[in-house]
């Protein structure tokens, strides 16, 4: 629904990958729970979406 909104008001006539992008870790940040290890680590949300993203784009 975010992106509806950020497409009606931009008025583009489509969602392009940067308005995806401009939401995605606030988005998931709150759907994500790193592993104790994963804290122990020092990896943070927003490595985790970072590495998402990485390999989602390279796909």
């Amino acid at each position: 629904m975010i992106i509806v909104a950020i497409v009606m008001a931009t008025r583009k006539p489509l969602a392009y990958p940067d308005d995806f992008c401009s939401v995605v870790h606030s988005v998931l940040r709150h759907h994500l729970v790193c592993s104790y290890d994963a804290i122990a680590d020092g990896v943070t949300h927003k490595q985790v979406i970072d590495e998402i993203l990485r390999q989602v784009i390279a796909a």
